[in-house]
């Protein structure tokens, strides 16, 4: 009974630490360009990013009072558990459930 009991404990233990929520950005180190990735044509250095830009266009980017008809933000098209695109639908879906001419693409 008592090694059923310290397992379960400990089971618990892990889940309640690995459903902590952690800080959104811990540690910003700006753009970091991976070795697979072409190079950026925008020219960072006009317009540094920063952690408050950062959390500014991911707020932007999610928020839906920027559409016609405040129902819809760009993360309602651009799913970022599917690669930023509207995955399983042969075009998108806008205000009013309305179809678009065309799968929105990643961002």
């Amino acid at each position: 009974m008592k090694h059923r009991t310290l397992f379960v404990t400990a089971i618990l233990t892990v889940a309640i630490y690995g459903c902590s929520k952690a800080d959104d950005i811990i540690g910003f180190l700006g753009f970091r360009q991976t070795d697979n990735f072409p190079a950026p044509v925008y020219k960072l250095e006009n317009n540094d990013i920063t952690k408050a830009g950062f959390e500014l266009g991911r707020k932007l980017f999610y928020e839906a009072r920027l559409s016609r008809n405040n129902t819809i933000s760009c993360g309602d098209c651009h799913i970022q558990t599917s690669a930023f695109t509207h995955h399983g639908h042969d075009v998108s879906h806008g205000i009013d459930d309305r179809l678009g001419s065309r799968n929105s693409p990643p961002s």
